[in-house]
């Protein structure tokens, strides 16, 4: 059989878990921020508590300490009764909890839990994360405690190597300022702040690609709707989206709804070289737009500008 626990110092202690061995049961110790962390051996405590409730023996006598004994014993055993569940078997509690286990349920319980705690191991990418705090701990010559240790290795898997990787850095820029800054808690700390910058940074970035989507949408409805005829200020405004968004599904709409209204304009003006000023002119108006994005937005109009004729793919040109 197994037991469920949590990772505290006392439910891992070497007495423990050699008295656990012992006896044939698997230890299944169970990570931070699980709601299961309570263990079920501290959740029948937890539960042994509520039922208990406060106990008050009277010591005036034999007889009425073991009648307010029994009292209390007889009280627990009626709570812990009705809550337990027989799923509509004809089977009284007191029959079920007497009930032995097999050898062969056990073995079978033994062995899942060992599969499940092989599951259990860090990957390729977690051992990579441990590797990098231990490095920390011996390059710095941190002093930890066992249990803090513990505790770090357990957490470290829930940072990004990234974000771990500027912690490093920031770390060591710290200390040289202050050298009572070297300790494991300082690191952690240095660590949380980053990884919710980088967290904070890429939901904004979320935020923005699904803005843009949106708005992508919208125009494409009002033009459905409305059919406006295209102007210089709708192309631009395309092609600006087609430079700026990082989405590849919302880059490739944003470059062939760009082609398509150029290609209309073109229709409309004799010379293209005056559309093609015209293009330039608009462009350099967007002026939030860096010079890199720029010459991309550019090098789009370029292409957009080649008759149909000669016209080839410029989805895989950015």
């Amino acid at each position: 059989m197994g037991v469920l626990c949590d990772s505290g110092s006392a439910n891992l202690s070497e007495d423990a878990q050699g008295y656990i061995k012992d006896m044939g049961i698997e230890l299944v110790p169970v990570g931070p921020g699980n709601p299961k962390g309570n263990g079920t051996d501290e959740g029948a405590f937890s539960q042994m508590k509520k039922m208990l409730g406060n106990i008050r023996l009277n010591l005036s006598s034999p007889k009425a300490l073991a009648e307010s004994f029994l009292k209390a014993l007889i009280s627990v055993y009626t709570k812990m009764r009705n809550r337990l569940c027989v799923h509509d078997q004809k089977v009284a509690p007191e029959q079920r909890m007497a009930t032995a286990v097999s050898g062969d349920q056990r073995d079978l319980e033994r062995q899942r839990l060992k599969a499940h705690k092989k599951t259990k191991r860090p990957c390729e990418k977690d051992q990579s994360k441990l590797d990098r705090l231990h490095w920390v701990i011996d390059h710095f010559g941190l002093h930890v405690e066992p249990e803090a240790k513990n505790r770090a290795e357990r957490t470290i898997g829930f940072y990004s190597l990234e974000a771990i990787a500027e912690t490093e850095l920031a770390f060591m820029n710290a200390i040289n300022r202050k050298s009572n800054r070297k300790n494991m808690s300082y690191f952690f700390g240095i660590l949380k702040n980053i990884q919710h910058e980088r967290d904070d940074a890429a939901r904004k970035q979320y935020c923005r690609e699904r803005y843009n989507y949106q708005m992508l949408l919208v125009m494409q409805r009002r033009e459905n709707d409305q059919q406006d005829p295209v102007t210089i200020d709708h192309v631009t405004a395309m092609i600006e989206k087609a430079v700026t968004v990082k989405v590849g599904f919302v880059k490739d709409l944003a470059i062939r709804r760009a082609r398509e209204w150029t290609q209309e304009l073109m229709e409309s003006y004799k010379y293209l070289g005056a559309l093609k000023k015209k293009l330039s002119d608009a462009l350099g108006k967007l002026t939030h737009l860096s010079l890199e994005e720029k010459q991309k937005a550019w090098e789009l109009i370029e292409q957009f500008l080649v008759p149909k004729t000669a016209e080839k793919s410029v989805t895989h040109s950015l």
